[in-house]
């Protein structure tokens, strides 16, 4: 969700050197034992994002909530930070709706700012402002204006969701700060639309599919975002967090300026932990 210049790619930093660099140690070692139904899936790479994904559902609603630290504080390596909540149908090359929040790196506590983008074959279709999404600005009294206006303060927790209503087709998003304002809306995909992924993530580039923004890696691990509060539905009605009959895989960060990998989950499955890697 960041809204930076395009940068060059760096080398691809693998996940077992980065966990022999120390992240097994405290940054990563908050392990909570999951059910034995849960299932796990092999870990996955990604240009742009790392975190958690979902797949071996069809997933109408996830949500989560992550908290808006002190851009500032990654300047030497970013030149913006954020995070997403996005649901997936027809694999990697086909629909992609994102809701994300983000801030930038140039000087202290920057606000942060809500948005939605929408995919197809990794181009950019609609986004935030564009009438297509339907969205409204609205303070926590419910007065709202058109557009996306919203921009918070750092310090505090944000919640993103997002949901599909297979009745009116429509994927519903919202962001909302701790206060209650929010940013929300909707993009029409129709119906009978099949949501097999669903990722949360913190994110690095312009697009789920780039590391524009990662511009330097850090020169020891690094804490970077936190999710909590972290639910899924499925569309059979299942409700739970990323430990289920579903299966999870770690999704971390490749071929960009420096690494990046979730750590293990707590919280009954809830939360986690992202962490910067030289």
């Amino acid at each position: 969700m960041q809204k930076i210049r395009k940068a060059g790619l760096g080398a691809r930093i693998s996940v077992p050197a980065a966990l022999a660099a120390g992240l097994a140690a405290p940054l990563l070692a908050m392990a909570l034992a999951a059910p034995a139904s849960a299932a796990t899936g092999p870990r996955m790479g990604s240009a742009g994002q790392t975190g958690f994904v979902v797949t071996g559902a069809q997933i109408r609603d996830v949500r989560g909530q992550v908290f808006g630290r002190n851009g500032a504080g990654f300047a030497s390596t970013q030149a913006g930070i954020g995070g997403s909540l996005s649901l997936w149908a027809g694999g990697n090359r086909g629909t992609v709706i994102l809701v994300g929040i983000s801030t930038g790196t140039g000087s202290a506590h920057q606000p942060w700012s809500p948005g939605i983008n929408v995919y197809q074959n990794h181009k950019l279709i609609a986004s935030q402002n564009d009438a297509s999404v339907n969205g409204k600005t609205c303070t926590a009294a419910g007065t709202c204006t058109p557009g996306d206006s919203a921009s918070w303060a750092d310090q505090q927790q944000f919640r993103l969701e997002l949901f599909y209503n297979r009745t009116t087709g429509n994927v519903e998003f919202q962001a909302k700060n701790a206060n209650g304002d929010s940013y929300s809306g909707f993009y029409s995909v129709g119906t009978g639309k099949s949501f097999s992924q669903a990722r949360v993530t913190a994110d690095f580039g312009n697009t789920p599919f780039d590391s524009a923004g990662y511009t330097a890696a850090p020169p020891a691990a690094k804490l970077y975002l936190t999710w909590s509060r972290v639910g899924l539905t499925s569309y059979s009605g299942h409700r739970a967090g990323l430990v289920s009959w579903w299966t999870r895989s770690h999704l971390d960060l490749v071929d960009a300026a420096g690494g990046a990998v979730a750590g293990s989950l707590f919280n009954g499955g809830t939360a986690f932990r992202t962490v910067l890697t030289p």
